[in-house]
């Protein structure tokens, strides 16, 4: 009995469980099938009180089982639909993102300078920081970068020189990645659906102003002097004499008048002109506008400038007149942009280079001069002074005296540009070198260290420490030296060529700092010299004996040139192309747009000058020769595809490629002719030319019908 009443305990008990036991039970039917077997097994063992017993189990049992069947079902139901809306929800899923590309999390950045390296890398992109540590220096400056860039890549070894060359002084060199897309950068910087910027990305920071994009050949030598420019951006201006000196050095002046000016307290409108200095920077490459400061009210009354026309550009035969009596950043720069004519530039062709030169052909009579040569120096550049000068009076229509005492001078600085600092020292105050002291500073003007420290020009020294420390006849020795007639030479130049020491150990400074800068000064010449091969020495003009007037012959006929200086290390491609890699430097070609043939002239050494000059005579009096494009010419030139005629059954390519000579063969001939026109240095060209060898193949059968490059 007891064994009964447990049975139906335990029964009652399976009644109460939860769906997922009841979904282990057997059903019913199978329950109601085993149920005799063991009444059977237990007929011998039970009495009348068994039976009584069993039956009454009977009778109990079957709500229970029907309960428990409900229940059974009801989940097992739930459960199939559960399935069944599963199996449908991934089948839509799957239908639906059949296109979609497949994601994956991005790969986590690494670090993109070595350990060993001097540039600050934020390699996670945490550009905030970045400009938090930058305010503790003077300036900055970043290469913002992705790092599976190729030219992110070629650009980390230069903005490693970069950095090793302002080791010693005030300036931060840092890289972003700005590419990791959950970094700061990317979020600030990077745009959306594709609009942010294409990296690398070069911006100089100074301490007080919005940062300037560096738009140039990324060099460390242009990196260099674009930062060099930066850092100093104004000049404090002196004395007539040094705003002679100054448009020897630069080919246009922006001068600008902002009295009540000095170091503790600046004008209004300084802010303005500063700002417009950067953006000349930014937006003129090799800095054709340099801007200068007046402060004294003697030199604005020289100068005629007063309140009511505070600014003046200087070009080199024109002086301009700012006409609004308030200095205003934008408007400084769009005036003075407008009227720059300059007579001869720097040959820039970045990024789209075909696009860029043809811009360069098209404009004027189409008719242009480019004199190849190498960069020797870091900052000052022989051929491009000498191209200078022969522009100059050049475009000297109206024989102006102006004109005529700047290329005197510019021939002046070109003479003496090789001579050490010792001797001209020597030569200009008639003492011994060792008492005329050789400080200069990283501005503009040597001897000037604070630009808005005093207002008279001969107690401007403050590196000389006043009449305490020199003697008169030291100080009138150093100003004449920087500030004096006759000068066109670069002080920071020679300070790199003469190897003259920059620091006085005895020299009592009225600012304690003068001597630490100084000393920065001194370590950034030392480095520009190893950055400066010296020269080649082929700029001179020692052996010429008559040369060629060219004065005015810029109006003297419709055939009128353009002047460009190009640095034959980063152009060495296009010098290719004209055939002429094999000369001697420097190269001078003329050439037009609309013509096939250029005039190329051999310079002496020690007839530079003399030789260029008659060259451009010649040319305009028809008389100097020509020589037809070098790939229509010349028997070794670089032709890719050569079909050999004489051997039809192994030619070398099934495009033929024709030349000048061979030309007139497409309008003579009465085939069909499908002509393709490309160049060497064209890359879209590449990719269609796999195309036109594909078109050729496919219509081979067609004997009317000819493919030529």
């Amino acid at each position: 009995m007891s064994g009964i009443g447990d049975t139906s305990d335990h029964g009652e008990e399976k009644g109460k469980q939860n769906c997922d036991q009841q979904h282990l039970n057997k059903p019913e039917t199978e329950q109601e099938h085993d149920k005799p077997q063991k009444e059977e097994e237990d007929k011998p063992q039970t009495d009348e009180k068994s039976t009584d017993t069993k039956e009454e189990k009977t009778d109990d049992s079957k709500p229970a089982g029907k309960k428990k069947g409900l229940l059974h079902y009801t989940c097992k139901m739930v459960s199939d639909l559960l399935l069944v809306g599963f199996l449908v929800s991934n089948l839509f899923s799957y239908v639906l993102n059949t296109d979609d590309t497949v994601k994956r999390k991005t790969r986590r950045p690494e670090p993109f300078f070595s350990d060993s390296s001097l540039v600050r890398d934020y390699w996670e992109g945490d550009v905030f920081q970045a400009f938090k540590d930058a305010q503790h220096f003077e300036s900055s400056f970043f290469m913002f970068y992705a790092a599976w860039d190729r030219e992110s890549q070629e650009s980390r070894q230069i903005l490693d020189s970069v950095a090793l060359y302002y080791r010693n002084s005030d300036v931060m060199i840092g890289a972003v990645n700005c590419w990791y897309p959950t970094s700061d950068c990317a979020k600030e910087f990077g745009g959306k659906n594709g609009t942010g910027h294409i990296l690398p990305v070069f911006i100089f920071y100074p301490s007080t102003m919005n940062g300037i994009q560096y738009r140039g050949h990324v060099t460390t030598a242009d990196i260099i002097r674009f930062m060099s420019w930066s850092r100093w951006p104004v000049v404090h201006l002196h004395s007539t004499q040094h705003l002679q000196s100054l448009q020897v050095e630069y080919e246009n002046v922006l001068v600008g008048y902002l009295p009540n000016t000095n170091h503790f307290s600046i004008k209004v409108g300084h802010k303005d002109l500063l700002a417009a200095a950067l953006e000349f920077h930014e937006v003129l490459p090799e800095k054709p506008v340099c801007t200068a400061v007046v402060t004294s009210d003697l030199l604005a009354k020289q100068l005629h400038l007063h309140a009511t026309k505070p600014v003046k550009l200087y070009t080199h035969n024109t002086t301009f007149t700012y006409p609004n009596k308030t200095i205003d950043g934008e408007k400084v720069v769009y005036w003075t942009i407008k009227n720059v004519t300059p007579t001869s530039a720097w040959l820039n062709l970045l990024h789209k280079k075909s696009y860029n030169l043809k811009r360069v052909f098209e404009g004027g009579s189409g008719n242009v001069l480019l004199l190849f040569s190498p960069r020797p120096q870091l900052f000052q550049d022989q051929a491009y002074d000498m191209l200078r000068q022969v522009s100059m009076e050049y475009f000297n229509c109206d024989k102006s005296d102006a004109t005529s005492n700047l290329v005197a001078r510019l021939k002046e600085r070109t003479r003496k540009s090789s001579e050490s600092c010792t001797s001209q020292s020597t030569a200009r105050s008639g003492e011994s070198p060792s008492s005329t002291p050789s400080v200069v500073t990283s501005s503009s003007i040597p001897c000037q260290v604070k630009p808005w420290s005093l207002h008279a020009p001969q107690d401007s020294f403050p590196a000389c420490g006043g009449s305490s420390t020199l003697s008169s006849v030291a100080q009138s020795a150093c100003y004449r030296r920087y500030y004096g007639p006759n000068n066109g030479t670069n002080s920071r130049e020679n300070s790199l060529s003469g190897g003259c020491s920059l620091v006085h150990k005895n020299l009592n400074t009225v600012d304690p700092n003068v001597q630490l800068l100084l000393q920065e000064v001194e370590i950034e010449n030392k480095n520009g010299a190893k950055l400066s091969s010296g020269g080649e020495g082929v700029f001179s003009n020692d052996k010429s004996k008559s040369m060629e007037d060219v004065t005015g012959l810029g109006c003297s006929s419709n055939k009128t040139l353009r002047f460009y200086r190009v640095d034959s290390a980063i152009h060495s491609t296009l010098l290719e192309r004209f055939g002429l890699e094999d000369r001697r430097s420097p190269v001078p070609v003329i050439l037009n747009n609309n013509l096939n043939n250029i005039h190329v002239k051999d310079l002496r050494r020690g007839h530079v000058e003399e030789d260029l000059r008659s060259m451009i005579v010649s040319w305009h009096r028809g008389t100097l020769s020509d020589s037809a494009g070098h790939r229509s010419t010349h028997k070794e030139s670089v032709i890719r595809y050569r079909v050999d005629l004489t051997e039809k059954d192994k030619p070398d390519s099934v495009i033929r490629e024709l030349s000048a000579a061979t030309f007139s063969e497409v309008e003579s001939s009465t085939h069909d002719t499908v002509l393709f026109i490309t160049s060497s240095f064209c890359t879209d060209c590449t990719v269609a030319s796999q195309l036109f060898h594909s078109a050729k193949l496919y219509l081979e059968h067609i004997p009317s019908l000819r493919f030529l490059m």
